[in-house]
């Protein structure tokens, strides 16, 4: 399990220092304090060897139309743009250390071309300077070099040169803020849970959000699957039919279950689910992180939902949870980490921690 996350220099983080984590992670502060940023940050660490990982990143932020070059892929992840600098990722894990170090370098290649026209005169010939420009990234562990990378935009594609390589130890999945749920990938996450016989988990915990709910199968709609449920009516409807807080629960839970020993990313989790459902939601994300032991970090700025889960939680007697607080302090992003006794004073003296 993570222990602790290092960020230097990338995006609005000179230097960020995470520690004290646990299974469950959560981030709250203002907006634009970073909260998402850190999610991002884990994504791409292990989402190594994948040549859209920065395309990834950009979808997660609703952006679908951009430009294919460095000014718009990598250089917004560097500290005040500035990519004279290196970027670092250190990540603690269970005592074992892994870094990664990104930089953007200018690369330059000389073509040299003929015109062909061999006659008794001396063929013309010409050069050209072609520059290009790469995201170079050198991975570590346990201090040893573990492998490299260079990301290089190739003709108006995205291309990955790998030089040994390691994977990543662990499996990642990110549920972004505007999800609705009940989509393809859901579709497929689902398919793969029917198969190990755990469907009736997730349609179990989906009636705290509509009690009717008997069961969920996978339609095959035009090209893609769809995920219908069975609340009684003649026949059965598109989960999305339901609402944006059942598709979302539907969404975090799937990427749970089908994340075994790896990490998942939610972000602002509050979204599309009623406040007085949060204790219940709370549990539910508890025990399947449990079940599948698989660690999370959420984002939230919802006085309700940390009410939830402080309400939850305290009840519990664990200790798996850790609380950060990100705030700006003379224009540097700080962070303040709350054990799980020091949140629930806070939120029972109702003290602003969001």
């Amino acid at each position: 399990m993570i222990d602790s996350i290092y960020l230097d220099n990338y995006k609005n983080f000179k230097s960020l220092h995470l520690h004290g984590l646990k299974r469950l992670n959560i981030f709250s502060g203002q907006n634009n304090t970073g909260k998402t940023s850190i999610l991002e940050a884990l994504f791409m660490f292990y989402d190594r060897g994948n040549p859209d990982m920065l395309i990834k990143h950009l979808s997660l932020r609703g952006m679908n139309s951009f430009d294919l070059n460095s000014s718009s892929l990598w250089q917004p992840m560097f500290n005040n743009f500035d990519l004279s600098k290196e970027i670092t990722i250190k990540i603690q894990d269970s005592g074992i250390e892994d870094k990664a170090v990104y930089s953007h370098e200018n690369n330059f290649n000389t073509i040299i071309t003929s015109n062909n026209n061999y006659t008794q005169q001396t063929p013309s010939q010409s050069s050209k300077n072609i520059q290009s420009e790469s995201l170079h990234t050198k991975y570590f562990l346990r201090s040893r070099f573990a492998g490299e990378t260079n990301l290089f935009i190739n003709g108006g594609q995205l291309s990955l040169k790998v030089n040994n390589l390691q994977k990543a130890h662990k499996e990642i999945i990110f549920v972004p803020s505007s999800t609705k749920g009940g989509g393809p990938s859901d579709a497929e996450r689902l398919g793969k849970i029917d198969i190990e016989g755990d469907i009736d988990v997730i349609s179990d915990s989906l009636k705290l959000i509509e009690p009717r709910l008997k069961g969920l199968s996978i339609v095959p709609q035009g090209q893609q699957p769809v995920i219908y449920g069975d609340i009684g009516l003649p026949r059965k409807i598109p989960i999305s039919y339901m609402g944006e807080g059942i598709s979302k629960l539907l969404s975090t839970l799937v990427t749970i279950a089908s994340s075994k020993g790896g990490i998942v990313c939610l972000d602002e989790i509050e979204n599309g689910i009623h406040y007085s459902l949060f204790p219940k939601i709370w549990e539910i994300i508890n025990n399947m992180a449990k079940k599948y032991k698989c660690q999370l970090f959420v984002t939230t700025h919802s006085h309700d939902a940390l009410k939830g889960l402080s309400d939850f939680y305290s009840s519990t007697g664990e200790n798996e949870l850790s609380f950060t607080r990100l705030d700006w302090v003379k224009e540097k992003i700080v962070a303040k980490t709350y054990d799980h006794s020091m949140l629930f004073a806070a939120m029972d003296r109702n003290w602003e921690v969001r």
